[in-house]
């Protein structure tokens, strides 16, 4: 798909770098028709380069690919790996995490959910 819009983008800029061309040596008159057509080229070529970004980014979003199951699991594993971990950074992560989501205040963490703080 993006090699499709890169095309159709190199023969937009083609066909307007011809157009200004023409216009530059004077082979056309710059008239309303003339700026309606130059108007639709730039416009197309707008609505490409949005579809290009579009399509770059659906094609790096590997999110596409996880099932909530997949996000729920290694939530529930990173939780269980940060509130067994012994003390050191990782609670400090933990603590900071913890009090962040609104769960608990950070005196009442040590004493329910992580007593080896």
């Amino acid at each position: 798909m993006v090699r499709t819009l890169q095309k159709e983008l190199t023969e937009l800029e083609l066909a307007t770098d011809r157009l200004y061309e023409a216009v530059e040596k004077d082979l056309l008159p710059m008239d309303e028709l003339l700026r309606q057509r130059a108007q639709k080229l730039k416009a197309r070529r707008e609505a490409v380069l949005v579809e290009m970004a579009g399509a770059r980014r659906q094609k790096e979003m590997p999110t596409a690919m996880l099932s909530s199951k997949q996000v729920e699991a290694f939530g529930s594993a990173l939780r269980t790996r940060l509130m067994t971990a012994p003390v050191g950074p990782q609670s400090a992560i933990c603590a900071s995490l913890w009090v962040r989501s609104g769960s608990m205040d950070s005196g009442s963490l040590c004493e329910a959910k992580r007593p080896h703080c």
